[in-house]
Parts: C-alpha cells; sequence; structure tokens
C-alpha cells in the first residue's frame, strides 16, 4: 500500500472554467409552495429530485441532484443558486421571466468574463461539448413541484448552441431537517476509507452499507489561518450529500492538521461519496477552509 499523502487542494476538473462555492452547507427548508403550483417570486431553500434517476452504473435516489435557491428573486428578477449533482457543485446566477405562458428561471453557470471569452477562442468546432451548464426551471402542474431542464451551452467561435443534458427532471422539496452539501470538493480522493483512498487497481473501494467505516483526512497545516485567534480546527462529514457529523475535531501540528471519524451508507446505490469540510474556528467566527472528498462503490 502507498504512503499516505497530504491532499491535494485543486479544483474539481468537469467543465472547463468553473468558479466554486466555499462554504458550508445550511438547513433551508423550501419556500414557494402555495396554491395549486409553485411562485417563483417567492422560491427559495432546497430542492431535490421527485424520484430516482438513471445514471452512470445504475439507480441514484433524487438528492443526488438537488438545487439550493439563496433568496427569492431580486427586484430585477435576478437570483443566485446552487446546483449539486452526487458530489460536483457548482454556482449558478438565474433570472426570472413572466409572459403570458407563466413564469421561468433560467439559470446559468457563473462564469468570469474572462472564462467564458478563452472557451469561445477555444476553436470548437463540435457543438456537443459540454461548456456552460444552463437550467431551465418552470412550475410543474402539480402541487409544490417543479419542472427542471438540465442543459449545457458549447461555444462554437462566437455561436452559442444548447444542448439536453439530463432532460426533463421534477423536483421537489427536500426533506426538512436534512443539512445538504453544496460545495465543491477540492481535494478528490482525499478522504481515505480504512486507511486506503482506493483499491488496487485505482477505483473506489467496495464498501458494504450499514456498517461503521472509519475514515481519515490530512490537509497541508499552511492552508490554515494563521492567526493566533484561530486556534482550532474542525470538519463537517456528509455522506451521500447529506450532513452526518458535525464540528469533529482536527489534530493539528507545524505539517498537518488531520481529521478522522466514521461513516455508513445507508441508501442503495452504485457510487457512495463521502465529503469532509474543514473550518477553523476563529472566536466567534467559523472559517470555511478547504474540502475533501472520495467515492466508494458497494
Amino acid at each position: 500500500m502507498r504512503s499516505k499523502s497530504l491532499f491535494v487542494l485543486l479544483p474539481l476538473l468537469a467543465l472547463a472554467g468553473c468558479n466554486k462555492k466555499s462554504g458550508g452547507g445550511e438547513t433551508a427548508s423550501a419556500a414557494g409552495c402555495g396554491g395549486d403550483k409553485v411562485d417563483l417570486t417567492k422560491i427559495s431553500g432546497d430542492w431535490v429530485v421527485k424520484e430516482p434517476f438513471q445514471d452512470v452504473g445504475g439507480l441514484y435516489p433524487g438528492d443526488q441532484y438537488r438545487l439550493h435557491f439563496a433568496s427569492p428573486p431580486g427586484a430585477d428578477g435576478t437570483l443566485k443558486a446552487n446546483l449539486a449533482f452526487r458530489v460536483d457543485s457548482r454556482p449558478y446566477i438565474g433570472k426570472l421571466s413572466q409572459n403570458g405562458l407563466g413564469a421561468t428561471i433560467d439559470l446559468l453557470e457563473d462564469m468570469t468574463p474572462d472564462t467564458i471569452d478563452q472557451l469561445k477562442k477555444a476553436n470548437n468546432q463540435d457543438p456537443h461539448v459540454p461548456m456552460r451548464s444552463i437550467v431551465h426551471v418552470t412550475p410543474d402542474d402539480g402541487a409544490c413541484t417543479l419542472d427542471v431542464t438540465d442543459d449545457y451551452q458549447s461555444f462554437v467561435g462566437d455561436k452559442v448552441v444548447e444542448n439536453s443534458q439530463l432532460g426533463l427532471l421534477h423536483m421537489v422539496p427536500a426533506e426538512p431537517g436534512k443539512v445538504y452539501s453544496f460545495v465543491r470538493c477540492e481535494g478528490q480522493k482525499g478522504v481515505w476509507f480504512n486507511g486506503k483512498a482506493q483499491d488496487d487497481s485505482g477505483q473506489p473501494l467496495k464498501l458494504s452499507t450499514h456498517t461503521p467505516i472509519p475514515i481519515s483526512a490530512e490537509a497541508a497545516r499552511d492552508v490554515f489561518p494563521k492567526d493566533a485567534a484561530c486556534n482550532a480546527f474542525d470538519a463537517d462529514i456528509y455522506v451521500d450529500g447529506v450532513r452526518t457529523a458535525e464540528k469533529v475535531p482536527g489534530k493539528a501540528d507545524d505539517k498537518s492538521v488531520t481529521f478522522a471519524g466514521t461513516v455508513s451508507f445507508q441508501a442503495s446505490m452504485p457510487l457512495h461519496s463521502v465529503e469532509l469540510h474543514a473550518f477553523a474556528e476563529c472566536g466567534a467566527e467559523r472559517k470555511f477552509v478547504v474540502s475533501a472528498c472520495n467515492l466508494a462503490r458497494q
């Protein structure tokens, strides 16, 4: 078994040039329900796909695709949101529009103008290369249900081409009391299960469900604040996107900060995720520092 190393602090590589969200998840009850349809002018909180959906390897529970609306649209119709698809999370900017057919929110993956310019100048000639995510949200005919169309944009020179990615999804408010992760994982394979990050072939470890499994993660000490007021470090642990432990103490020395805990996989799905979000306790303020994650198969 190879020696354990510090987890690499690099952004998750998915679509090119994505921004990341820093910070931990917060409990958020969904708003906008009332009457026969969702009122998009009041939309907020966490929403998850209503039914299990098919993805790589098989069937996944609906909350493996989830949307968080930070607050209802402002007076100009703009809003911010985060979308988490299993372990990948991205920030979005949105716009509410209304016409005779009803209301729609269009969410675009939040990218800097420089990133968009670089993608347009990449001399891409294939309109089927995903470059920027776009999500369309409308009220469903059912009570407290959203119709969400998950698409992507590709830049072919200055031309913008939109194609379907996951197609139409039906979303409902998340179960009250659950705290979901909407944080981009920075340290892939940074969480270790029983001292291993992967199997001998480099694939996710095969682990049992309903069984306590020791986990650990380690980060370089110099990524944490040097301020004397930030004299304690801890972490929150998420299993399959849901927080299962809070403020797990970290042990620091001059070179690293280490965290240890236990997880158990309850749901049935082809691939499970574990995330560890590390924080510094700085007096009354808890500062998010870095995240680590890993996948396991059952």
